[in-house]
């Protein structure tokens, strides 16, 4: 069975407590941290709103809709440190898909994150702690650590996630590459592609009791275009291929009459002032 738990939110403590080394959020990239706008002569504090419609929604390569979702996602930042609700309205029945989780025509995943981020020397470090709000579900939690650094035109970075309530020892990490330049007329186009393997207790969670092994998960490889046609209004395209590399995994996948290869498009269409 696989449960939507995908990002993550903590206690403002435990943020701080990991502060000296922080610092990410997987959501579309604006021009500056807040502190950097805030030296540009931008704000201090900034807030948005974005509403993306997606073809489908996938998690480290996982289907978790039977087709295509709606996902707001409203978020205020001051200094360094980004508060973010964001939920996930699926519009299709599971059709009758043996897997609880692929829900239909309901919100069926709600998550509460605290983002932090900081840059020392070369490198980026960027904690992220997350609580999930699933329903048919216990609430579940993890923290996420990602470090990047510039190489040549592009980033290396690297993520870790760990759960820290309700399925302790599920652990997800990648590494990758993620380019971005920016163009005129207020377009950024950006792309990354990966590598990521997951614990036992994640793929044992998260796919099939049968398939609890550490392994070799995910090849990703994602494409986006931000174009803001105003100040203060973005449109985000953006698209996702992933697929699962390893055989038992695939297997287990099938079984349940789901893909171990996935796309997914969609459009978003935030504000941010």
């Amino acid at each position: 069975m696989i449960h939507t738990f995908k990002r993550f939110f903590c206690s403002t403590a435990l943020v701080i407590a990991v502060a000296s080394v922080n610092g990410y959020t997987g959501e579309p990239v604006t021009e500056g941290t807040p502190v950097q706008d805030a030296e540009e002569g931008g704000n201090l504090f900034t807030y948005g709103f974005e509403l993306d419609g997606v073809s489908a929604y996938l998690w480290h390569g996982l289907e978790q809709s039977n087709g295509a979702v709606m996902q707001p996602w409203l978020w205020g930042s001051i200094l360094d440190f980004t508060v973010s609700v964001w939920g996930n309205y699926s519009f299709v029945m599971s059709d009758g898909l043996d897997n609880p989780s692929l829900y239909g025509d309901r919100i069926d995943d709600f998550e509460l994150l605290i983002d932090y981020e900081n840059s020392f020397a070369d490198f980026t470090f960027a904690p992220t702690l997350q609580f999930y709000f699933l329903p048919e579900d216990d609430i579940t939690g993890e923290i996420t650590l990602k470090v990047s650094h510039p190489l040549w035109f592009v980033d290396l970075y690297t993520s870790h996630t760990f759960d820290i309530i309700g399925y302790l020892g599920a652990y997800f990490g990648d590494i990758g590459l993620a380019f971005e330049k920016e163009l005129p007329a207020g377009i950024t186009i950006s792309a990354s592609t990966a590598l990521g393997w997951a614990s036992a207790a994640f793929n044992g969670a998260n796919i099939d009791s049968s398939v609890e092994k550490w392994a070799l998960n995910l090849f990703s490889a994602d494409v986006n275009v931000t174009w803001y046609a105003l100040p203060f209004l973005y449109i985000y395209p953006h698209c996702t291929f992933a697929a699962i590399l390893d055989k038992d995994l695939q297997d287990a996948l099938e079984a349940q009459d789901m893909n171990a290869v996935n796309f997914a498009g969609g459009l978003a269409v935030g504000v941010e002032f």
